[in-house]
């Protein structure tokens, strides 16, 4: 909670742009983030609006009353700024965390994938790698090479 988003973003949009510079082709680049972290990722979206780069957001937009809706503020004042194709994914049984539509239906110039997992483990999902969520981003990854 110390983190603010908008210091942060900045900072992972500098370093993609860094990587940019030295001819990384953005097709290459993938901002990937979890909770706290998938908020992030969308405002690095919205700043770098760069349609190759891919973004995964896992269980980063606040369910109502979570006291963790600040992606709400992102969908008003950003999201229509988001270029690039995102993943967003987070699990039915996520008390925090929940359905980023709110901000996903503003993103007319991104392709947006969103996800709703049957895995359980709530929130806590993401905490380490799980082959059934992996495998949905490694599709998802792979869908994106065609």
């Amino acid at each position: 909670s110390r983190v603010r988003n908008d210091v942060y973003a900045e900072k992972v949009a500098g370093q993609a742009r860094k990587l940019l510079a030295a001819g990384v082709p953005a097709k290459n680049i993938t901002v990937a983030g979890h909770s706290k972290g998938g908020m992030i990722t969308m405002l690095v979206m919205s700043m770098l609006a760069n349609p190759e780069i891919a973004y995964v957001n896992f269980a980063g937009c606040g369910r109502e009353g979570s006291g963790f809706e600040g992606y709400l503020q992102f969908a008003q004042n950003r999201a229509s700024m988001a270029r690039g194709q995102l993943l967003s994914a987070y699990d039915r049984t996520d008390q925090i965390a929940g359905s980023c539509r709110a901000a996903l239906d503003k993103m007319s110039q991104a392709v947006v994938t969103e996800r709703v997992l049957n895995i359980g483990g709530g929130h806590e999902l993401f905490y380490t790698p799980k082959a059934e969520w992996i495998d949905i981003l490694q599709a998802w990854a792979e869908s994106r090479q065609q």
